[in-house]
């Protein structure tokens, strides 16, 4: 291939693996930083405006994974060109960037797992030691039933954390911490962790890991899940407040000196109810601003309005994108591996046959090869595949006069073919056709077949008999 036709496929490759990675991976990111500068600002204060979003920019993450599982089923991708003796190299250098991908993809699946595996851990270690729960869990099955929980809510008790905490999808348990704590702030903070179940924030979470495992290699990724984790503490407070049936103020200054009881052991450090001294009064505020935008019903539902229009924006915009990518990606592999199949084909008639391609110059054909080098009697059948306005020459076959050539087309294939002897042609047009050329004069001939059809040509055969 010429260097320019090098430097068009890679450039192709790099703007498939731009869109589908890279463009993809950061839309939800600019959703994100979009709803912080606009928060910032006070253009936007309805917290469920963004809860409403988190959804679909989680499953705009998916999209393209989804969407290249459906074309390999469908066998619209680079791998399907093994038949292709240049597909190699794509292999390679698909290969290489996937190793990469790989790598980094595991290392962060890795760190997950040892992650999950403490939590884990953590419910084996409380189950062991026993300790007493009955009126935690009772209290746990009032609210749970308050609040329309239908799963089974374990508690416990551990030792080894200083801030509660939640755990679990299909079975889901609570964290608490060991010591005294007083009915109230029990309840609010049983109340809070429920609310969380009820959300079903620990799936969302999970999704988060799969994801930032999956994008690693995007540099908003830790932002925009850093910012949709706060979102999910500013819904929980509004939709704790609301179960307490308590004012905001209340509800914040019982965090606040539960959290104070738990300073000697770092209760500030945990990403749990308590959270570190700034998150907590960031929420605060967020909680204060969203009541106050709550009192306009015209603008809750204009944000809802809005955020089921840029729902869809997110998942069309993910979804153009991948479509985009994977018809670059098969065009560009399609041209690729056609271009260089052609050339390795050419090199190899050629050796086997002296002239590939009549170029038009004046050649005598007796004159390259003896009769000794031709083709000899007996039936010789070769199949051919053309490009669009591509000749092709077989041969040469010496032939005694009274002999014969036969030509035979596929059906829907608009080519001209005939026989050589020097430079004079016989030949005629057609298709769906076949015809025997009778040899008039002792000699060699070469059999040519030109593709005008103006399309990839595959079919036909030649018989010399």
């Amino acid at each position: 291939m010429e260097t320019s036709e090098w430097s068009n496929f890679f450039l192709q490759w790099a703007a498939t693996l731009f869109w589908i990675f890279f463009l993809t991976g950061m839309t939800g990111s600019i959703i994100a930083n979009l709803w912080r500068f606009a928060r910032k600002r006070h253009f936007i204060n309805d917290t469920i405006f963004m809860r409403m979003l988190l959804w679909p920019v989680l499953i705009s993450f998916f999209v393209p994974v989804i969407f290249l599982y459906w074309q390999q089923k469908e066998g619209r991708h680079a791998f399907q060109y093994e038949m292709f003796r240049s597909a190699g190299f794509v292999t390679l250098m698909l290969s290489a960037v996937i190793i990469i991908w790989l790598a980094g993809a595991l290392r962060r699946t890795a760190i997950t797992v040892c992650q999950l595996n403490s939590l884990y851990q953590l419910k084996i270690n409380a189950k062991r030691d026993l300790l007493w729960q009955e009126d935690e869990q009772k209290e746990t099955y009032k609210l749970c039933a308050k609040m329309g929980i239908c799963r089974h809510v374990t508690v416990f008790i551990s030792k080894e954390i200083v801030s509660p905490m939640t755990m679990g999808f299909l079975n889901p348990c609570i964290f608490l911490p060991a010591g005294e704590i007083d009915k109230e702030t029990l309840r609010l903070i049983l109340v809070h962790e429920l609310t969380h179940i009820h959300h079903k924030d620990f799936l969302m979470k999970q999704m988060m890991l799969v994801i930032s495992s999956l994008y690693w290699f995007c540099p908003g990724i830790k932002q925009l899940f850093a910012e949709l984790n706060v979102c999910n503490e500013y819904y929980c407070d509004l939709d704790s407040i609301k179960q307490l049936g308590i004012e905001q103020h209340e509800y914040f200054s019982k965090i606040r000196a539960f959290a104070a009881d738990q300073k000697q052991r770092r209760a500030y450090a945990y990403s749990a109810l308590c959270e570190n001294k700034n998150t907590l009064k960031a929420r605060e505020r967020a909680a204060q601003k969203t009541k106050l935008a709550q009192n306009s019903k015209m603008f809750t539902a204009t944000g809802r309005i809005t955020a089921v229009i840029l729902a869809g924006i997110i998942l069309c915009t993910s979804a153009y994108t991948i479509s985009f990518a994977s018809i670059v990606s098969y065009d560009a592999a399609m041209k690729f591996v056609t271009s260089e199949e052609t050339e390795y084909q050419k090199k190899q008639t050629e050796l086997d046959a002296s002239d590939l391609y009549f170029t038009g110059d004046e050649i005598k054909f007796d004159e390259l090869l003896s009769k000794n080098s031709a083709h000899k009697y007996g039936s010789d059948e070769q199949k051919w595949t053309l490009q669009k306005d591509q000749e092709i020459q077989f041969g040469p076959f010496y032939k005694e006069k009274g002999e014969s050539i036969w030509v035979y087309t596929y059906a829907n294939y608009k080519v001209e073919y005939g026989i050589i002897r020097d430079t004079k042609r016989r030949c005629l047009e057609g298709k769906n056709e076949g015809h025997n050329f009778d040899i008039e004069e002792s000699g060699m001939y070469y059999v040519f077949i030109r593709n005008w059809s103006g399309e990839r040509t595959e079919g036909g055969s030649l018989v010399v008999q």
